[in-house]
This record gives C-alpha cells, structure tokens and sequence, in this order.
C-alpha cells in the first residue's frame, strides 16, 4: 500500500525537476571562450523575442525574432562587414511581405514579394548602379509569365516566358544596341523548333531546327557577309547524311557524310584555293583504309593505312619542293613495327631503323648523302647496345659497346 502513494508523489518531483530543467532568460554559445557564436532569448524553454547570430570577427551575422518558439517578426542577415545583407519578415513561420536583398557596398540588389512563405508577385533585381537587371513574376513559388532582363544602361538583354518554373514559349537575346541576336521555341524546357541567330548588323548568322531539346534538321552557318560557312544535317541530335563546311570565299572546306552520328564514307578536306587536302574512309566514325594527304599546290604529301581506326601497314610521307618519298614507316595497330626509312632530297637513303612492338631493336643505320654508312647503332628493346661511327670515306672511326 505504500507503494501506491507513493507514485504521485514521485511524478510530482519529476515534473517540479522538468520546470526547472527549462531554459528561462539569455542563452549564449561560443566560438571560444570570450568568443560570442549567438545569443537567444528563451522563455519557459521557448525562444521569445531576438536571437543573434555573430561572425567570429564579433560582427552580426543575422538576427531573428521569435514568439513563442515560432518566427514572427522582421529577420536581416548582414555582411562580415556589418552591412545588411538580406532583410524581411516572418509572421507565424512564414515569409511575408517583400524581401530586399542588398550588395556588400549598400545598394539594393533585389525585392522579392513573398505570401505564405513563397515567392509570389513581381519581383526585380537590380544592378549596382541602381537599373533594373531583371523582372519577372512568381506565382506560389514558381516563376510564372514573362521574364524580362536588362543590360545596365537599360536596353532589354533578353525576354522569355515561363509556365510552372519551367521556360516555355518564345525566347529572345538582344545585343547592347538593342539589335535582335537570337531567337528560339521552348516546349516545356527544351528548345523545339527553328532557332534563328544574327550578327551584330542583324545579317542572319545561324538558322537550326531542334526537337525537344536536341538538334534536329537543318543547320546552317553564315558570317556577316553572307556567305554560307556550313551545311549540316541533324536527325535526333546525331549528324545525319551529307554536310560542309565553307570558306568565307565560298570553297569547300570539309565534305562529309554521317551515318546514327558518326563519319561513313569519304571525309575530303580542302585548303581555301580550292586544292584537296585531305582524302580519308570511314566505317562507324573509324578510319579505314587508305588516307591520302596533298600539299596546297595539288603534290602528293603523304600516305597511310587504317584498320579499324588504327594506322596499320605502310606510311609514307613526300617533300613538299621535290616530291620525293621523304620518309616510310610500318605500323601494326598504331605501333612502329619493321623498317622506317628516312630519305635525303634527291631520294637517297640517309637512315633507317628496326622497330618491334613501338621500340627500336636491331640496327639502325644513318648514310651520308654519297650512300656510304655513317653510323650503326644496335638497340635492344630501345636501349643501345652498340655503336659505330665511319668517316666519309667508310673507315671506321669509333666503336664502343655497352
């Protein structure tokens, strides 16, 4: 029986000790000692009135208020240097009213209205020198309508519009004269349509089609005379068929073919007087077969083979005042393998080396322009293992082995 009342009496002890345990009057919490981090007013364990918020320089960071433990009342944020950063109010936890956002020299850099905690309204963002930067509108937290920014003397930078938070609709970009520099669809986000740029004078300068969001048909290039700088075609954001590209004399530049996004076929290059430069094949986007490169002049400069996108057999490469074969190379799927011959103006051999799997091993042998042997030096894997030198006469000068 005394067990029973004693029970109340002992509920009653632990409630009287959870009064007591509740935080009444200023509370403060550091950085370190003497080092003041926020001070909060608490009563019966509730924040009530303003609590601080400091940078360990002692400066304010921010200051809040609070009725009954709930935000209700103004709130700022402030700068390291003591200058008001952000400042509003709350009222039963929520945001209300419009919001002024400042820059560090003072200025205002934006108002933006708020209702039940949310961006709702015309808002505006400011440059420093105090023109508007940009206005646009927030219904219940998402921007809404008609989006609008400047440059900071005041001519419109660009226009868009915006349905729940997301760009859809017209699009336009201006230059600083006011001239009109791009104009563009989105659907929901994602560009779809024709997008039309201009150059400075308002000539045309790129007209391209895309379907939600990824290039699709046409894709033309202009400079500011007009002339045509490339002609591509694009199915699903990959390059499809037959393109190129134009020198602003009007000459080829490139001319390709693609295939799912990737080169198939002959890829030509051209310099701008017209002359083929480059003669290349390709089978899903890798260079195969023979690869044949000119000189401006229309003479042969070099030759290689590819297989599977790797240079694989024979290399040659041609002087570009005497046409004749300069160097020769074997490779096996990218790496030196076999001879590389190096030749002299009037197509005499002046060196030659041994190459296995990329390193140099065996002789290599250097001439004089008479023919007769210079040096040999013998390598094993890329390290010289021997070496002789012959004056030009072919009497042997130095021998040294390693």
């Amino acid at each position: 029986m005394n067990r029973i009342y004693l029970l109340p009496i002992i509920i009653l002890l632990l409630i009287g000790c959870d009064s007591r345990l509740k935080k009444n009057g200023l509370e403060k919490e550091y950085y370190s000692p003497g080092q003041l981090r926020q001070a909060t007013y608490f009563d019966h364990g509730k924040r009530q009135g303003i609590s601080q918020e400091f940078y360990e320089n002692g400066r304010i960071k921010a200051e809040l208020t609070y009725q009954q433990d709930i935000l209700h009342g103004p709130f700022r944020k402030y700068f390291s240097s003591g200058q008001v950063k952000t400042e509003g109010l709350y009222q039963n936890g929520s945001i209300e009213g419009d919001v002024k956002s400042y820059y560090d020299s003072g200025q205002l850099a934006a108002i933006i209205p708020y209702l039940n905690g949310q961006p709702h309204g015309v808002f505006k963002e400011y440059y420093k020198n105090g023109s508007v930067k940009v206005i646009g509108q927030y219904v219940d937290g998402r921007g809404e309508g008609e989006f609008t920014e400047y440059f900071p003397n005041g001519v419109i930078k660009s226009t868009a519009y915006y349905k729940e938070n997301v760009i859809h609709g017209k699009r336009e970009e201006f230059y600083v004269t006011g001239q009109i520099k791009r104009k563009e669809i989105f659907d929901q986000g994602q560009l779809d349509g024709v997008v039309h740029e201009y150059h400075l004078d308002g000539t045309l300068k790129r007209i391209e089609g895309f379907k939600q969001g990824q290039p699709h048909g046409l894709a033309k290039l202009y400079d500011k005379q007009g002339n045509l700088l490339s002609f591509w075609q694009y199915k699903d954001g990959l390059r499809e068929g037959r393109g190129w590209d134009y020198y602003a004399n009007g000459n080829w530049k490139t001319e390709a073919n693609y295939k799912n996004g990737s080169l198939s076929g002959v890829l030509k290059e051209y310099y701008p007087n017209g002359q083929l430069k480059l003669k290349e094949f390709y089978v899903n986007g890798l260079r195969t077969g023979e690869a044949i490169s000119y000189y401006d002049d229309g003479q042969l400069k070099g030759r290689a083979t590819y297989l599977y996108g790797q240079v694989d057999g024979t290399s040659k490469v041609y002087d570009a005042d005497t046409g004749q074969l300069k160097l020769t190379a074997e490779f096996a799927r990218e790496k030196l393998e076999g001879d590389t011959k190096e030749f002299y103006e009037d197509g005499t051999l002046k060196r030659s080396s041994q190459y296995v799997d990329n390193k140099k091993h065996g002789p290599s042998l250097e001439y004089y322009p008479s023919g007769i042997l210079k040096k040999e030096i013998i390598y094993r894997e890329d390290k010289v293992v021997a070496q002789k030198q012959y004056d030009v006469n072919g009497r042997l000068l130095d021998e040294m082995a390693f």
